[in-house]
């Protein structure tokens, strides 16, 4: 039998793993009884592996493993204007404008509320010398409602006397930018 090198070595070696097939180990067998140089390779990976098994185990004095900066590896740091952008800055800057934006939330909201409770019933105002708009004066009721329609529009009070849009348009670009920094954060983080 002519069994390339390969082939043959790697014969051997399942050979002395138990891992060959009963096809396998009859080829092995021919392989071994033709060829004087296979025989000598099987026995000298037997008595590799022999003399292997009983040496003695000796315990690792230190581990073998690098950190970084026993490898004299550093981490690589942001250049350009960006440089002072540290995760901690982008972290302390989001905070910021969290509460902000919890603020003009809060407010625009609590403003709205109070909007809303001084609504009808406090513009209903009794002419003086008449009955509060509780004990059913109607003509109270129409004279309130006649003051607010004369006036035309009601004066809205916003928080911050900012206008809505304005209001709204602040409170989304606050998100917005926390959003942002957030983001950033954590891509510099992941670096």
């Amino acid at each position: 039998m002519n069994y390339r090198t390969n082939d043959r070595d790697q014969l051997l070696s399942a050979s002395l793993d138990g891992e060959l097939s009963p096809g396998d180990e009859a080829r092995l067998a021919a392989l071994v009884d033709q060829d004087a140089a296979s025989r000598r390779d099987l026995q000298t990976l037997a008595y590799t592996r022999q003399l292997l098994a009983e040496t003695p185990r000796v315990p690792v004095p230190r581990a073998f493993t690098l950190n970084e900066s026993m490898a004299g590896v550093r981490s690589p740091q942001p250049a350009g204007w960006l440089a002072w952008l540290q995760p901690m800055h982008l972290r302390l800057a989001a905070a910021m404008v969290a509460v902000l934006l919890l603020v003009f939330v809060v407010g625009d909201v609590s403003t709205q509320w109070r909007l809303v409770g001084d609504g009808p019933s406090s513009a209903l105002v009794a002419p003086s010398g008449g009955l509060a708009p509780d004990q059913g004066d109607p003509t109270g009721i129409l004279a309130a409602k006649t003051a607010t329609t004369e006036s035309g529009v009601q004066s809205q009070t916003t928080f911050l006397s900012l206008p809505p849009a304005t209001l709204l348009a602040l409170e989304i670009g606050l998100a917005v930018l926390l959003l942002l920094l957030l983001a950033a954060s954590w891509r510099l983080v992941r670096l």
